[in-house]
């Protein structure tokens, strides 16, 4: 019964270590974005390199973690995870070389993407089959409630402290959650290794050569990464600069939608679940997307400076609720042997063009011409958010085109 106990609270520990991991993926660069950029004299394509390199690094992670987790079991793994991501969270606030920053995002992408699949092996293992769906759910909403903290809260409270004092406290933590993890695991036994686990490209080939999946990937690449760049990276920013929100309002705009984001998963779900309809929805999350940026970009086209277009925010939030109408296509539409590499391809793929996207948006913002603020904060006009949702809205029409594409078949 006491090893029952131990294995719920390494559960508990983990779900905190995934919670940090949403918060630090979120908050750098998204909310404190200017700080940043000020305070380390960045251009805009070093500060979005801050998201980008924790996205590479998380989309390479995740090809991997499944297979370790398999293999050794989710504890081992989530402790390693732990032990790379609490380096990554200690590193950051205390240098400011550059390349030590980006090697500390990519340490906190790298352990961040052990977490969600470890959690869930070791749930299923620790609870009875009816409960894994609830017990995932809540793991998934201390993960949103994370991003949630990173934006409005955050904002509120650097406004009293230092980013390096918030974040340096924020490491500590990190380091004890993973030290208390590690303290913990020495006293369940380990399981077997599984010898029978091992790396094997044939899966892969053949969830690569299925059109449908290519299609699905596609769609899925340009709609995460749209929506994601703007809440990871640009969205703040953008509603303090063009919008002329102050940076607390454009943070709990950045809040409200991952609220949004949750609840518009939930509801999908359950839509899906009932109707049993999968590229319906795909289509239309994709003519969503394709209205949320054509409509940001004619109201920078128009130079109409209001706060209503966050309301294109709260539309965008909408079309990242599709995870779970994801999974389920993907499991009637692949054989049972390949649904798992399929996942992991999928959910690596849309990782990698949030980086992408950022990586691009830090460069289109560099071309144009800059002004400073009273506080010394870069500015952005609007020839440099025109290109920008201008490219966002022309990648929207390859998100349609390859989403009228998918196919409900196995």
């Amino acid at each position: 019964m006491r090893k029952y106990y131990l294995h719920i609270l390494l559960i508990i520990l983990g779900t905190v270590m995934y919670f940090m991991a949403n918060f630090l993926r979120i908050s750098i660069p998204g909310t404190i974005f200017e700080t940043l950029q000020n305070n380390l004299s960045l251009t805009a394509s070093e500060t979005t390199a801050f998201g980008a390199y924790f996205m590479y690094a998380y989309a390479v992670s995740l090809l991997v973690s499944g297979i370790l987790i398999d293999k050794f079991g989710g504890i081992k793994v989530i402790l390693f995870g732990g032990l790379i991501f609490a380096l990554g969270a200690l590193i950051f606030p205390m240098s400011s070389n550059l390349w030590v920053l980006y090697f500390a995002r990519i340490c906190l992408g790298a352990g961040s993407a052990t977490f969600y699949l470890g959690l869930v092996q070791e749930i299923k293992k620790c609870f009875p089959d009816r409960y894994l769906s609830v017990l995932v759910s809540v793991v998934l909403f201390v993960g949103y409630f994370g991003g949630v903290c990173a934006n409005a809260p955050l904002a509120h409270i650097i406004e009293y402290h230092s980013w390096r004092t918030i974040f340096g406290v924020l490491g500590y933590f990190a380091l004890f959650a993973a030290l208390l993890f590690g303290l913990t695991k020495i006293f369940l036994p380990s399981p077997p290794k599984r010898e029978n686990v091992h790396f094997n490209l044939e899966p892969f080939k053949e969830v690569l050569t299925n059109k449908n999946n290519l299609n699905m990937f596609a769609f899925t690449a340009i709609n995460y990464g749209l929506c994601y760049v703007v809440q990871t990276v640009i969205g703040v920013k953008f509603l303090q600069d063009f919008a002329q929100m102050s940076h607390n309002e454009a943070s709990l705009i950045l809040s409200c939608m991952i609220v949004i984001v949750g609840i518009s998963g939930v509801i999908m779900s359950i839509i899906n679940k009932n109707t049993g309809a999968y590229v319906i929805f795909l289509k239309t999350i994709s003519v969503i997307s394709a209205v949320v940026f054509f409509g940001i970009m004619f109201f920078v086209l128009f130079n109409l400076r209001t706060p209503f277009v966050s309301i294109f925010i709260f539309l965008l939030a909408t079309t990242a609720g599709i995870s779970p109408i994801l999974a389920n296509f993907i499991y009637s539409t692949n054989k049972p042997e390949i649904r798992s590499c399929a996942m992991s391809i999928m959910n690596s793929i849309f990782f990698f063009a949030i980086g992408i996207l950022g990586s691009i948006a830090g460069f289109v913002l560099d071309l144009f011409e800059t002004t400073t603020n009273a506080q010394g904060h870069t500015i952005y006009g609007t020839d440099s958010y025109l290109a920008l949702f201008s490219l966002f809205a022309f990648l929207t029409i390859f998100e349609m085109l390859f989403a009228f594409k998918l196919k409900e078949k196995i």
